[in-house]
């Protein structure tokens, strides 16, 4: 996993963590204003799950996670006592026919993944030809590094821990072509977790400006 920290000042007592989504760059987020005395730090990439970071400082923890950053963080950092937690168009169960990303699915966009495949599953992710443009133009990552992170994901999968974050908001998008909007629903709607549904395609993040929207 790569990290990347955004101290604004000494001795903040507030944290936010954001989990990327699969193949996305935190340049996406970055640019989002901070709530006063707060750090960010972003994470992604998830060839390899583990998190490298001495949060113990920290008097406030809240966690934001995007699509299979869901899942992802539930890998991670489970055992954090987060004040506010945030799912945004994915679940815990990240390959699930019922409550996550249809197998074939997951299994089909892996396969032969290349530059075309890409651009068509971006096309699908952003809905709109303006959020296509939007979300092309931030640091796009090298085709082969996403694939490779896809590969791995899918390889650690069969042995992933059960869910154990408890999620208090969950944003879905009523436009996702990516993680099925009737999966998500599925899954929250087990839970006591908060549901907010919204017209926004899988990449929601073009709705937000701010932390404070979501933590």
């Amino acid at each position: 996993m790569q990290t990347e920290w955004l101290i604004s000042a000494e001795n903040n007592p507030n944290l936010i963590l954001y989990f990327a989504g699969w193949g996305t760059s935190p340049q996406l987020v970055k640019h989002w204003q901070l709530p006063p005395d707060t750090d960010l730090l972003l994470c992604w990439d998830y060839r390899h799950l583990s998190l490298n970071a001495d949060l113990s400082r920290y008097r406030t923890l809240h966690l934001v996670a995007w699509s299979m950053g869901v899942w992802a963080a539930e890998q991670t950092v489970a055992d954090l006592p987060f004040a506010t937690s945030v799912a945004i168009n994915g679940t815990p169960c990240l390959i699930d026919d019922q409550v996550g990303i249809p197998q074939a699915i997951f299994e089909g966009t892996l396969d032969g993944f290349n530059d075309l495949t890409r651009t068509k599953f971006e096309r699908r992710m952003c809905g709109k030809r303006e959020l296509l443009q939007q979300y092309q133009a931030i640091a796009p990552r090298p085709t082969n590094e996403i694939a490779q992170e896809l590969a791995a994901v899918y390889q650690v999968f069969a042995h992933a821990k059960p869910a154990a974050i408890h999620w208090q908001k969950a944003i879905v998008g009523m436009q996702d072509q990516i993680f099925p909007t009737a999966n998500q629903l599925n899954y929250w709607r087990q839970t006591d977790c908060e549901v907010i549904q919204l017209a926004l395609p899988h990449f929601a993040l073009a709705a937000f400006n701010t932390w404070s929207e979501l933590c």
